[in-house]
């Protein structure tokens, strides 16, 4: 049986399989939502336990909205908002979008007349003119966010829903802070041991938890993806109950019940150039190391074409793992927690790669270098259970045993 897999903004693998080979994650479970604009509304509208948007602002109020990086949807998303804040009376020229990234213009769906009237920022975490002390934190570390966001009557997060087993999740808020804190706040946030040990985890979701809280967070927004830049859910309202919500759909969506561990996991990337990124990357091979057996083959397809950091530089030139987790250990940049990741995965799979990127880039990783459709198609002969999974950068596996 033939098996298409989407990666990239559009390009697609085909592939064949026997079919009783085959464990066949490529969609999520739900139904794509098919006017995301028209969703924020009625959701903005109806919100989960709290008064609706109109009656939270008045007349004269700054808004900010802040976008989390690499939102599907996010121009027809933000659009939805603006919508429903106009209606309510808040003038366009009240109304600033902060964003963390400018690979997608969050104004495109409006009239040109309104985004001339409002305010777009992008978010630089080194600026401290662009920084305002908030409070400090309960190890008496200052918090310093966004001063427009600090600054707005009312703020809005506007975020991803993400599963707890997703890599580098430190609670709903992530998507707020530490996006928009400070450059020494990002920075501690990705040490590996965020990622590696349940503690650390916890003690940065409270500390994400405590700065929304501070920030005066009641209400929030937050969409659950769908495959190929599309949308399954829009969830509004009462801040903690969106956060709760919001994870319960993910879950139910991008949590998938392996049956059995498989020898062969084929994992795509799919989405534009703010998708095809490290983090992306390591959200995808955490997904297949969960359904993959030890020894067993992980290709991950995407498009990716970014360069890498500091940390993966120093994954190229340190092949002895110990030493080089121990030195990971100490690293805050940007793509710490992809590098550890990959030690760990070149320890224990053969793990391969079809990008962009070049190819004694990729070898120097210890990642096998992939360019075409026919190389990937010889990887998976001999093997007798594989898992496909599609826009893994959302996904998690529970695996129960091996085959």
């Amino acid at each position: 049986m033939k098996y298409s897999l989407n990666y990239g903004a559009n390009q697609t693998l085909e592939l064949e399989f026997p079919e009783a080979n085959v464990l066949d994650y490529r969609q999520p479970v739900g139904k794509v939502l098919t006017d995301p604009a028209g969703a924020v509304m009625a959701a903005l509208a109806a919100p989960l336990d709290y008064p609706p948007l109109a009656l939270a602002t008045v007349s004269g109020d700054h808004v900010v909205l802040a976008v989390e990086p690499g939102l599907r949807q996010t121009e027809a998303v933000v659009a939805g908002v603006v919508f429903s804040l106009v209606e309510a009376g808040t003038a366009p020229r009240d109304i600033t979008v902060v964003t963390g990234s400018n690979l997608r213009p969050p104004l495109a769906h409006l009239a040109p007349s309104m985004r001339q009237e409002m305010r777009t920022m992008l978010h630089n975490p080194a600026d401290e003119q662009g920084l305002q002390y908030l409070a400090a934190d309960q190890a008496a570390r200052p918090i310093y966010l966004n001063r427009t966001i600090c600054e707005a009557d009312l703020v809005l997060p506007i975020t991803t829903a993400r599963l707890p087993e997703s890599v580098g999740y430190v609670g709903g808020y992530s998507g707020l802070f530490p996006t928009f804190a400070d450059l020494e706040t990002q920075q501690r946030f990705r040490a590996p041991s965020t990622a590696d040990h349940a503690a650390h985890q916890r003690q940065r979701q409270q500390e994400a938890d405590q700065a929304a809280w501070l920030l005066g967070i009641h209400f929030a927004l937050q969409v659950v993806p769908a495959a190929g830049d599309e949308l399954l859910q829009i969830v509004a309202g009462n801040a903690e109950h969106v956060v709760r919500q919001a994870r319960e759909l993910s879950e139910a969506a991008w949590l998938h019940q392996v049956p059995h561990k498989s020898s062969l996991v084929i994992a795509a990337i799919d989405g534009d150039e703010d998708q095809q990124t490290w983090d992306s990357f390591a959200r995808a091979l955490s997904a297949a190391m969960q359904a993959a057996a030890d020894g067993g083959v992980i290709v991950l397809l995407t498009s990716m074409a970014c360069q890498v950091g500091p940390s993966l530089v120093r994954l190229a030139e340190e092949h002895n793992t110990d030493v080089l987790q121990h030195e990971l250990a100490h690293d805050r940049s940007v793509d710490a927690i992809t590098a550890s990741l990959l030690a760990d995965a070149r320890d224990r799979f053969e793990v391969f790669l079809l990008s962009e990127l070049d190819g004694d880039l990729i070898e120097g990783l210890g990642l096998g270098y992939i360019t075409a459709a026919d190389q990937v198609a010889r990887l998976t002969h001999g093997h007798k259970s594989v898992v496909l999974l599609g826009s893994a950068q959302y996904a998690a596996c529970e695996a129960r045993a091996l085959v």
